[in-house]
């Protein structure tokens, strides 16, 4: 790493820092949009001949930029039978082969209209 003297303070050249900063960041998008595509069309098909009005993927996974290794998949959903929500999770669980969910009914949450408007729409 190059350390440049201006003004009798010390600098050191972060080009090489920002460079792998970029390529990781890069890297991450790729990935995000695979799993994004990935998850679009099993909720999609598992939905397909269910009972709900609308399906949406929301969260870190539907934002350009935000999605890590640690990141859950958030699914929003309207017209889920209350009844069914534990056995959808399962399901669900069991699809995407994570634990690391987050199943939002649309009726009962606060933040709808954010997800409406910033959400991935699947059905």
């Amino acid at each position: 790493m190059a350390i440049k003297i201006t003004g009798g303070r010390r600098s050191f050249d972060t080009s090489l820092i920002k460079k792998i900063h970029a390529e990781n960041a890069a890297s991450r998008e790729e990935r995000r949009k695979k799993k994004l595509q990935e998850v679009r069309l099993l909720l999609s098909k598992y939905f397909s001949d269910k009972n709900v009005k609308r399906v949406y993927i929301t969260g870190s996974l539907a934002q350009e930029g935000m999605f890590t290794i640690r990141s859950d998949i958030d699914i929003a959903v309207e017209g889920l039978d209350h009844k069914r929500y534990f056995e959808v999770f399962g399901e669900l669980e069991e699809l995407l082969g994570t634990e690391n969910i987050d199943l939002i009914e649309l009726e009962r949450c606060s933040f709808r209209e954010l997800i409406e408007k910033h959400g991935e729409r699947v059905l």
